[in-house]
């Protein structure tokens, strides 16, 4: 009897040690960790992206801490998107308009978040999540493309609430998904870090999907690291 008990109590604990998930803070502390020990300063990346039946060739900067400025050429005119710390502004190039509340591509923010210590990071990261709505309080399991990741905001059947996905192995980001109240279901997915051509620096393949239905990808051609990219490039107006 004294066997089946400890036997008993020892597969009890065990499977709660399986089912343990991290909290939201100790998950984005370690990709924060990670971005800070990389000492990337900036990214330029040549892209190319496929929206419905043509392709185009985007160019990204980012910059730390926190900046993008994404161009893309059109058939008449460059559309920009630019982000500084949270703020943002986007619309052709000579004529940008600034963006209220929280830009949903919060790549900038969990890529190369403000600070250079780790409680400070996590803070701006963990704003950011807060800002698209994702309860920060929960988290949980779940597996996407053959890999098992951190829910944070959700779990993993709870497919329309505003989410992020974070790699359970690198710590790097997978999935973001938002929907808000009367609005579409959008979601981006940030796949193959860790490639050849980008390193853990950028995900060599970004999708945008809305309503589950993709509705452009894009490829990265070329990454080029640490090139002193001037601050004037992120002015918002």
């Amino acid at each position: 009897m004294l066997i089946t008990t400890v036997a008993l109590a020892a597969s009890i604990i065990g499977k709660a040690a399986l089912a343990y998930v991290l909290p939201t803070e100790f998950i984005l502390r370690m990709l924060a960790d990670k971005r800070i020990n990389m000492k990337i300063v900036d990214l330029t990346v040549y892209v190319n992206t496929e929206v419905g039946d043509r392709n185009t060739e985007d160019r990204i900067y980012l910059k730390k801490p926190e900046r993008l400025r994404h161009l893309r050429q059109g058939e008449e005119t460059t559309m920009v998107e630019v982000q500084r710390e949270g703020k943002a502004a986007e619309g052709p190039e000579d004529a940008l308009k600034r963006i209220k509340g929280q830009p949903f591509n919060i790549l900038p923010t969990l890529l190369f978040p403000k600070g250079e210590e780790i409680d400070e990071a996590e803070t701006r990261m963990m704003e950011a999540l807060k800002g698209l709505g994702v309860d920060t309080k929960t988290t949980a399991l779940g597996r996407f493309d053959d890999r098992v990741h951190y829910i944070i905001g959700a779990r993993s059947y709870e497919s329309d609430l505003p989410q992020l996905w974070i790699d359970k192995e690198t710590f790097l980001p997978a999935r973001l998904i938002v929907k808000r109240a009367g609005k579409e279901k959008r979601e981006l997915r940030w796949l193959e870090f860790g490639s050849s051509t980008t390193g853990d620096w950028f995900p060599r393949v970004t999708e945008i999907w809305v309503d589950g239905k993709r509705i452009e990808r894009s490829e990265v051609e070329k990454v080029e690291l640490n090139k002193k990219i001037p601050e004037t490039l992120f002015d918002i107006p």
